[in-house]
């Protein structure tokens, strides 16, 4: 359990990057126990994209205010390929947020949002809505989503500013990863892939233009996105 969404007015609000960032990438330095990362300063929770790549075995993540270790994996992975897995982690007063692996492994941190007390985006849950699967044309595309090919898609209402929703990757032609972004230019990895594999992540992300969002893919393969809230004003 990471957090409970409520209607208690002091709660915290939502604010979206309006395009994701990747704060750390240890594939660019070294492959520290624990790997501190600083976080836009102010936030008292951030949503982030947790990835782990070239493990030396079988492992986890962990992602906690630093000061306080815990256990609990937000990422399990294993030795061949890239592994990601979405979390809302609470920051510690120095604006960090720290992430251990059990066994040795590079490590990817992005931010997609962050949370804190005052003017920001409340939540809206709604019933799962598949917003698009190549398998089937549903929302308009099929065959395949196309490598290096960019889907823009309208995931929420018109006065949505964030998207929360489940990201699927079915049986990609080679190991691959696919971002889901507001549609800036910029693109972080969302959910990896082996080839063949059927992988899904959770994603919190802002939207744009109307409640879109675009989806790009690494290789060829199928991809799912379902809708399972939004954030408003």
């Amino acid at each position: 359990l990471q957090g409970a969404f409520t209607d208690a007015t002091d709660g915290l609000m939502f604010d979206p990057l309006s395009t994701p960032e990747r704060l750390i990438d240890t594939r660019d330095s070294s492959r520290p126990a624990e790997v501190v990362v600083s976080v836009p300063a102010g936030a008292a929770a951030v949503a982030v994209n947790l990835t782990a790549v070239r493990a030396s075995a079988d492992g986890f993540l962990s992602a906690y205010p630093c000061g306080t270790p815990t256990d609990t994996a937000n990422l399990n992975f294993r030795t061949d390929g890239a592994w990601a897995a979405s979390a809302i982690v609470q920051v510690s007063e120095d604006d960090t947020i720290c992430v251990r692996a059990n066994v040795s492994t590079d490590i990817a941190v992005d931010v997609t949002g962050t949370f804190g007390i005052g003017e920001g985006l409340s939540f809206v849950p709604v019933s799962p809505t598949r917003a698009i699967d190549t398998r089937d044309a549903t929302g308009g595309w099929a065959p395949i989503h196309g490598s290096d090919q960019t889907f823009d898609l309208r995931v929420t209402p018109s006065s949505a500013q964030a998207v929360t929703g489940t990201l699927t990757i079915v049986n990609p032609f080679d190991s691959s990863f696919v971002s889901a972004e507001p549609c800036s230019g910029a693109a972080t990895s969302s959910a990896n892939a082996a080839k063949g594999a059927v992988i899904a992540n959770s994603v919190t992300v802002g939207v744009t233009d109307a409640g879109r969002i675009c989806l790009t893919a690494f290789a060829a393969g199928h991809t799912l996105f379902d809708t399972t809230g939004w954030w408003v004003a």
